[in-house]
């Protein structure tokens, strides 16, 4: 059974040692890229005694790769992340997800008159110091008439063979659709379509991938339902014809489901 360090609420801190690396590994989650002839060969970059966080619910596809950071999220098989993401977040199968990625922290309410710490939250320690030596108040509030500071609480989510080049920045709660590429060093704000390239600071719309039409058909395909030896019996580079040919074949393809990696089930808890 696997060694749980702590549990707040259904974020679970789990204690790295040789059953939690044995069972990744044999789900064939890797934690590092490697493009050479090797096989079944793993390279640990988690060390025993540390620790990797997930939420109880996560379910982990195997044949991934998760490169970066401690924490471990949603992730669908073929996918090749050398980047931390953080724990709510959602990435499809095929993904390509550079090094460098980013999430942006916590949001200041820049529609208030005064938008510094000291217009929210008082139990800083600059506010508290001031309430000690200036005030002689201690461990009280200060008629303290806080301003609202709300935040994007919603997953990242990014879709099947996605893009997303190096050192790129995301706003919480940011959608990436199916096919979508960013570009390097872009920040995003806005959702991303499928099938879309965007760039810049903020990131802005540059062109999509393919026409409309083309568009439409390879969403209905959902290639990327079937495993890469199944995808591998038709046309990739002509994206009309690839789609077309999985949508005419779909009722006699394999669909890929693989058994899913939940750590909690390896707990031994309810």
């Amino acid at each position: 059974m696997l060694e749980v360090a702590a549990i707040k609420k259904d974020i679970v801190r789990y204690t790295i040692n040789s059953e939690l690396l044995e069972l990744l590994e044999s789900f064939s989650i890797f934690q590092s890229r490697d493009s050479s002839d090797r096989q079944d060969k793993f390279n640990r970059r988690w060390k025993i005694g540390g620790a990797v966080m997930s939420k109880k619910n996560t379910e982990i596809e195997p044949f991934s790769v998760n490169g970066a950071g401690n924490i471990l999220y949603a992730a669908g098989s073929f996918c090749d992340v050398v980047s931390a993401f953080p724990l709510d977040a959602k990435i499809g199968r095929y993904c390509s997800v550079a090094g460098g990625l980013t999430t942006m922290g916590f949001r200041h309410p820049i529609e208030a008159a005064v938008m510094s710490c000291a217009s929210f939250r008082w139990k800083r320690e600059i506010m508290r110091a001031h309430s000690v030596k200036e005030l002689g108040l201690k461990g009280e509030t200060p008629g303290f008439n806080p301003v609202p500071v709300p935040q994007k609480i919603d997953p990242i989510e990014v879709g099947h063979d996605a893009w997303i080049g190096s050192n790129v920045v995301l706003s919480p709660g940011i959608k990436i659709g199916n096919g979508a590429v960013v570009a390097g060093n872009s920040v995003v704000v806005k959702n991303v379509a499928p099938y879309e390239i965007v760039g810049g600071n903020p990131a802005k719309h540059i062109k999509f991938r393919f026409p409309e039409e083309v568009r439409i058909l390879m969403e209905e395909s959902k290639w990327w339902e079937h495993a890469p030896d199944i995808i591998h019996q038709f046309d990739m580079s002509k994206p009309e014809k690839f789609a077309a040919s999985i949508c005419d074949s779909k009722n006699e393809l394999p669909v890929f489901q693989p058994s899913r990696l939940r750590l909690w089930d390896y707990t031994g808890s309810q």
